[in-house]
């Protein structure tokens, strides 16, 4: 069973970077047939489908078994949380070459699989019901085997710990050795200089958020603070960053145990959580035209979000159509997901990346906020009306560090 989802998540991965490739499911053997030509990836698709419907009767759920005693082994909550991301991607848009030109070069459109269309083995939404499914399986073991963490914030802090459980709501994550992976080194909020946090210089800031994501959230969005941040650390202070630079809170060395000093951390990088199970239900059943389950699994992210039913419910009681679902589910995964390399290929499978890429973001940067040279000064001296909403509520440490504390954007 564990062999099947490795292999089915593989070739998934292989799908997202590179579209069509050559599937081999047998055995080189005596033929040594090594060059094989590309395969059409509904042929990939249907195989690993396959695979993950037979692979989750083998796998025992999360704590229930020896093997899944860790969040470092395949588990059965897992494995049907990666059948349902596939379907919904093999569900929707990609970069297709046009029928009979795999291989050749052709570019093709952006495009649907012809297989969904009507009368097509997978026509009648069967893959937005068989990822809803997959979804219902794993939400009936909900406090039970997976849960929704109460603490947007612990998620993290358990990661960079290390002190990730089986039964809580992270499904899987990368096994790196403790000396392996160098996560934390491009992920982490930077340190210019060796601290006590972190051991060497130059570490973390190489990938974070885009600077307008900050202004997506809501001010009582507890996600907020934690996932966009305006500092880095500098001679073991905290020290705003340009405006043009912030970095992904989720990644923290001030948050690990011990002093890394090398650019191998060791973290062991969360790759599916419970509340992508929750938010790819509530899609699946938006589809399927279940507005009301859909709401009721939105609703359990967005609580933990903002710890408010009048704010959560006023929010989910306007969300009256199939169309304003998906753009608050749309909004959500942003919003939950920042950093965890699953945004861009929600924008794909949705047919919407180049908008997002080309209309949406540029729309945002081009807003005089963001010109280039422009301080966070000058922002907040230019725009008031943002000067309640400029930064985060700085942590008891930032306030409390005498540089920080005196300037007078605090």
């Amino acid at each position: 069973g564990e062999s099947l989802v490795l292999r089915a998540f593989f070739y998934f991965d292989l799908i997202k970077a590179w579209g069509d490739v050559p599937m081999r499911f047998q055995p080189i053997g005596e033929t040594g047939d090594v060059n094989k030509p590309r395969s059409d990836r509904d042929e990939i698709y249907k195989q690993i489908i396959a695979d993950l419907e037979e692979a989750v009767d083998y796998v025992d759920w999360p704590g229930e078994g020896v093997r899944t005693g860790t969040v470092t082994r395949v588990n059965k909550a897992f494995a049907y949380g990666l059948l349902a991301r596939v379907c919904l991607s093999a569900a929707g848009y990609a970069q297709r070459p046009d029928e009979g030109r795999i291989g050749t070069g052709d570019i093709g459109s952006n495009r649907r699989s012809k297989l969904v269309e009507a009368g097509q083995e997978w026509g009648d939404n069967i893959l937005y019901t068989k990822a809803l499914d997959a979804c219902k399986a794993v939400i009936a073991k909900e406090n039970v085997c997976v849960k929704l963490e109460g603490s947007f914030e612990e998620i993290w802090r358990d990661m960079m710990k290390r002190q990730v459980s089986a039964g809580g709501e992270t499904l899987f994550v990368i096994p790196f050795a403790d000396n392996r992976g160098q996560w934390m080194n491009n992920y982490a909020i930077r340190h210019a200089t060796a601290d006590k946090y972190c051991g060497k210089a130059g570490a973390g800031g190489t990938i974070g958020p885009v600077p307008t994501l900050f202004y997506e959230y809501d001010k009582a969005d507890r996600r907020r603070d934690v996932t966009c941040i305006p500092y880095r650390w500098n001679g073991g202070k905290q020290e705003l960053e340009n405006v043009q630079k912030w970095y992904c809170g989720k990644y923290r060395y001030e948050w690990m145990n011990d002093v890394i000093s090398g650019n191998d951390c060791g973290i062991k990088p969360i790759l599916m959580r419970y509340a992508d199970v929750l938010l790819m239900a509530a899609e699946a059943a938006n589809e399927l035209n279940d507005l009301p389950y859909a709401k009721e699994q939105l609703r359990k992210v967005r609580f933990r979000a903002f710890k408010s039913n009048n704010t959560v419910d006023a929010y989910l009681d306007a969300i009256g159509s199939k169309d304003a679902m998906f753009k608050a589910i749309y909004r959500e995964r942003m919003l939950e997901f920042s950093c965890e390399q699953i945004r861009k290929q929600d924008l794909i499978r949705w047919g919407l990346y180049v908008e997002a890429m080309t209309t949406e973001r540029r729309a945002q940067v081009a807003d005089p906020r963001w010109h280039a040279n422009k301080s966070y000064a000058d922002g907040i001296a230019d725009y008031t009306e943002y000067r309640h909403n400029w930064y985060p509520i700085p942590s008891k440490e930032l306030a409390t560090n005498f540089s920080i504390k005196q300037n007078p954007l605090w």
